[in-house]
């Protein structure tokens, strides 16, 4: 555990006080002794972790301080990101309302369907004609 800070890839140091708990036999000869022994050295090994695991903590504890101290905005992801946001749909002008958009293509088609409306009596009346004329 070194207070020095490491970035980039950290691979974690392999740890030679691995335990191992043998389980005891039922009908062994074994004393109770050793059984005490051995609970006691498993007792001893989970407060040696359960102490690792504070002093951890505590150094999180700081490191997240000394980060506080130094710039006070540091854990405030969400208010940051909603700001900026904003400030992309302020500054964006592709950015509109609904109320502010024009339709693109409506205006189009209804010039086009006034002018079939217009154009379709004229076309029956060539058809009736033409239909006429070649009965005839």
């Amino acid at each position: 555990a070194t207070n020095k800070k490491q970035y980039g890839l950290i691979i974690p140091q392999k740890q030679s006080n691995k335990m191992v708990i043998n389980k005891l036999s039922v009908f062994g000869d074994d004393s109770s002794d050793d059984d005490e022994e051995a609970v006691r050295r498993q007792i001893n090994s989970s407060l040696r972790k359960e102490g690792m695991k504070k002093m951890e903590s505590k150094a999180t504890r700081e490191a997240m301080a000394d980060a506080l101290a130094e710039d006070p905005t540091i854990y405030e992801y969400d208010n940051i990101y909603d700001m900026i946001q904003e400030q992309k749909k302020k500054s964006d002008p592709k950015n509109k309302t609904k109320k502010d958009t024009k339709p693109r293509y409506i205006t189009a088609l209804k010039r086009t369907s006034e002018l079939r409306k217009r154009a379709t009596p004229k076309i029956k009346q060539k058809r009736i004609l033409s239909l006429g004329i070649s009965q005839h």
